[in-house]
C-alpha cells in the first residue's frame, strides 16, 4: 500500500492520502514522524506541494523545490526520520528549469 502525503502553505496539511486500514503499521508510524519532522523542522522554509509516497520504508518524493540546496536538504531530513529505508527522489529544482 502506499501513503502520500503532502506539504503545503500550513503544516498541518500533510496528511496520508490513502486511508489509515490501508497502511502498515510501520508506514503509518512513519508517515506520522515525516509529518512531525515537517512541522518542526521545514516550518520556515519556502517548501510547499512537496508529496510523499510512502512504501515498505521507502520515501518517494515528488513536487518542485526551488534550489539544488533546498533538494538537498528535503532529501536528507526524509533520510534521517526513523524507519526510512530509501529515498527516491523525483524532485525538480526550479532553478534548474529556469536557467536552460
Amino acid at each position: 500500500m502506499r501513503s502520500l502525503l503532502r506539504r503545503s502553505s500550513s503544516p498541518s496539511s500533510a496528511l496520508p492520502a490513502t486511508p489509515e486500514a490501508a497502511l502498515t503499521q510501520a508506514d503509518r508510524l512513519l508517515a506520522e514522524r515525516l509529518c512531525a519532522t515537517f512541522e518542526h523542522d521545514l516550518t520556515l522554509l519556502p517548501i510547499e506541494g512537496i508529496h510523499f509516497y510512502i512504501k515498505e520504508g521507502t520515501v518517494t518524493l515528488h513536487g518542485t523545490v526551488r534550489h539544488a540546496l533546498d533538494h538537498e536538504l528535503l532529501v536528507s531530513l526524509v533520510q534521517d526520520v526513523q524507519g526510512v529505508r530509501d529515498v527516491v527522489s523525483h524532485l525538480d529544482v526550479q532553478a534548474a528549469l529556469t536557467t536552460g
